[in-house]
């Protein structure tokens, strides 16, 4: 089914500033869906594309397209990552992921 073997559980997470009673705004979780795929290392190639684009690449996940709803941020492993690329490969979509600043308990969820 999947290119190499499933070997990781992950939430897809799409997260929106909402303000707090103070006006402080504070991201939220809006939605939140849990998803297997196969996670890898980037390769040479992506990490000498990544640095030509300016964009820090840590990893790469595989998962099947009809998962992806174009969520820009992932929590994998208790750690907040931001999805910085994508790549359709058929029935299947790479993400390219790199850490953010953003802490799970700085997170809201609804």
């Amino acid at each position: 089914m999947f290119p190499n073997s499933a070997n990781v559980k992950f939430s897809l997470l799409s997260i929106v500033n909402k303000s707090d009673a103070l006006g402080i705004r504070c991201p939220t979780v809006a939605f939140k869906h849990e998803v297997i795929g196969s996670l890898s290392s980037i390769t040479r190639s992506e990490y000498q594309t990544s640095i030509m684009q300016n964009i820090s690449v840590d990893l790469k996940v595989i998962i099947q397209s009809f998962l992806y709803k174009n969520e820009k941020f992932c929590l994998l492993s208790d750690d907040i990552y931001t999805v910085t690329r994508t790549y359709v490969n058929g029935m299947f979509i790479e993400l390219y992921l790199s850490k953010s600043e953003l802490k799970k308990e700085e997170l809201t969820w609804l």
